[in-house]
């Protein structure tokens, strides 16, 4: 395909004292074979020589700013979303790192399935033959009545750039987990396509923004709840009698895990949760339900999903 006729991909990266790993992941951009992108860099105001790495590679594929005082993670990342010129964009942090083929693979399925908001890339799962194109009630029916379908962080998520704008980018600082609530934003309003992964590389190192949900469940919780309720509150794509199901998920696991804290003496956390997010009179029986996720369970490695059609 020529370059004139695919589309624009941004790749955006956000830094913030990534000296020790920004060249690799730089390098890793640049070297896209068959790609038409360009690098746009939202120094966040490094306290280390992060700038000064950045600096140091001459590419007129890289537009690179450095902020003024220190923004935060996604109001950096908001930035990041205004500057960029692509149809698509994907973030790709300071410390992560793509394959070579990463953006040529991304932009075919960008061509082929243009009327979806965002593509996810996902692990091999028996039930599920890719690519496969998912609608706005599909999403919400794996999510909350199933295994799940979102994709683990941004390196494995293509945005649509108009999607993005269409919910307002990241609009809630308060949530920690940004990937995770922006799909639930998009795919309220947009199909999405699930893809095989395998283009891209995210590092889990210590003093990671996401560190301390993996490792505190009882943070995870706190910052879960503040867009899966919401959204589930909010929708109308499951029925009345699905969203009675969702809901005796959602808070059954949220007392279960409230219990088991008030079981271990840890009583600070299970009145946190409880204060922050009353359960409904009629949901407190939740905690003795076991969760309906079986949603989609017809479907196995004998009988894999190919095509929805109008499930």
């Amino acid at each position: 395909m020529e370059f004139s006729t695919v589309p624009f991909i941004s790749v955006l990266m956000v830094t913030y004292n990534s000296s020790a790993f920004v060249t690799e992941a730089i390098g890793s951009v640049l070297a896209q074979t068959d790609a038409n992108f360009e690098l746009v860099i939202c120094d966040d105001n490094s306290t280390d020589n992060t700038w000064d790495i950045i600096n140091s590679f001459k590419d007129e594929r890289i537009k690179a700013s450095r902020n003024d005082k220190n923004l935060g993670e996604y109001q950096n990342r908001n930035k990041a979303i205004a500057t960029a010129k692509g149809d698509y964009v994907i973030f790709v942090d300071g410390d992560d790192i793509i394959y070579d083929y990463c953006l040529k693979t991304l932009t075919s399925f960008a061509v082929k399935y243009p009327d979806c908001g965002m593509i996810l890339a996902r692990p091999w799962n028996e039930r599920i033959i890719y690519p496969l194109q998912i609608s706005s009630r599909q999403f919400y029916c794996f999510e909350f009545l199933d295994s799940g379908i979102t994709a683990i962080n941004f390196t494995k998520i293509l945005f649509k750039k108009v999607a993005l704008l269409a919910v307002n980018c990241f609009d809630n600082s308060k949530i920690k987990m940004g990937d995770d609530y922006i799909q639930y934003k998009i795919a309220a309003l947009y199909p999405s396509l699930v893809i095989q992964d395998g283009f891209s590389w995210w590092r889990r190192r210590s003093g990671q923004a996401s560190e301390r949900l993996v490792k505190n469940p009882y943070l995870f919780f706190m910052d879960s709840l503040q867009y899966k309720l919401p959204a589930l509150t909010n929708t109308d794509l499951l029925t009345s009698e699905e969203k009675e199901v969702a809901f005796n998920n959602v808070y059954g696991n949220y007392l279960r895990y409230a219990i088991r804290q008030m079981l271990k003496l840890r009583f600070k956390n299970s009145i946190g949760l409880l204060r922050h997010y009353p359960v409904p009179g009629k949901y407190l029986t939740s905690v003795f339900k076991k969760p309906v996720k079986n949603f989609f369970s017809g479907y196995s490695g004998e009988n894999p999903l190919k095509d929805f059609g109008n499930v």
